[in-house]
């Protein structure tokens, strides 16, 4: 076990040569996530997703690149508006990387990295869009003073 462990390891490092982070830390998340022998295919996704939840700013750079431009792609299909992309991007990168258990420690690796992260754009930007719709149907209400006429 330890040495495939070990093999996937590096394997790791070699595709994020830039990011830093700890057998140790590494093999404690992979246990975590149900994977207590073999690692998976995914295991570079599972360690940049891994040094991402520790809060590393190089592996916060690594993921930008490698899966930002395809999670906005997704996104621009439900609808092409900047500001609307922007909004959703905003809210999935809140969800990804923020607050006391930030989402990506939850990615287990059972499927490509980038098919969780197509479908979690998806789902945002579809609630979004109904969001959108809901606040556009909302007659608005006019003034007191113009209402009491």
């Amino acid at each position: 076990m330890a040495a495939t462990r070990e093999i996937a390891f590096e394997q790791a490092r070699a595709k994020w040569p830039e990011v830093a982070l700890d057998f140790v830390v590494w093999c404690a998340h992979l246990d975590a996530l149900g994977w207590p022998g073999e690692p998976p295919p995914t295991s570079a996704s599972l360690f940049l997703c891994c040094a991402c939840a520790r809060r590393d700013p190089v592996a916060y750079r690594s993921f930008d690149e490698a899966y930002t431009p395809a999670m906005r792609n997704v996104v621009a299909r439900e609808n092409r508006d900047e500001e609307f992309i922007d909004w959703v991007m905003r809210s999935a990168h809140h969800q990804l990387f923020e607050g006391t258990s930030p989402r990506i420690a939850t990615y287990d690796g059972r499927r490509p990295l980038a098919d969780w992260l197509r479908t979690l754009a998806q789902r945002l930007a579809l609630a979004q869009k109904v969001a959108d719709r809901a606040i556009a149907a909302t007659p608005v209400v006019p003034p007191a003073e113009l209402r009491r006429l």
